[in-house]
């Protein structure tokens, strides 16, 4: 069996792609477009190497900081306290308020007395060698305290004639003792 010649060769598509180039060449020339280059605006923009680059941000860097705000805009803080002062202005004053009232509000505002509640006997200071509830051994020793209280209250002759006059007695005295 012959083996069959190969056609496409190197040398053979490299031939075919010159004579096509050609080909093309002529044909532009024929239509009146020169150049590919002429179809595309970008390709005649002037080109900035590396070095006109670093050159123009050392020249800006060097005007900001010249000008002396770096940044180009308002501090954080001078931001924060302009906020400030706006929302002081959008706080409503008590002037205003009282404007707002209508008249026989003010009126009866002004014969309105203040009394002054009666102050409340509070202990400030912490009783030592007092049993805590909080913990285990000092809650059983209230519970043994109360029963102790309990019974006699129980036991008492005004409980059983009267028990809810004498468990008043009984608190009352109890608060007294403290």
């Amino acid at each position: 069996m012959a083996v069959k010649k190969k056609t496409n060769s190197l040398r053979g598509k490299a031939a075919t792609r010159a004579v096509s180039s050609a080909a093309k060449a002529q044909n532009a020339e024929a239509t009146g477009i020169t150049e590919l280059k002429d179809l595309n605006p970008f390709l005649h923009q002037l080109k900035q190497t590396k070095r006109d680059k670093m050159l123009t941000k050392a020249t800006e860097f060097i005007g900001k900081l010249k000008s002396g705000n770096t940044s180009g805009q308002i501090s954080k803080s001078s931001l924060r306290r302009q906020k400030r002062k706006v929302k002081e202005q959008l706080k409503p004053k008590m002037e205003d308020l009282l404007t707002s009232l209508p008249l026989n509000l003010l009126e009866t505002a002004e014969t309105t007395r203040i009394v002054a509640a009666p102050t409340a006997q509070f202990v400030n200071k912490l009783v030592k060698n007092k049993p805590s509830i909080m913990k285990k051994k000092g809650s059983l020793k209230i519970i043994q305290e109360e029963t102790i209280k309990f019974h006699s209250v129980l036991s008492d002759k005004s409980f059983r004639a009267n028990p809810m006059d004498a468990m008043r007695q009984s608190l009352l005295a109890q608060q007294q003792q403290k």
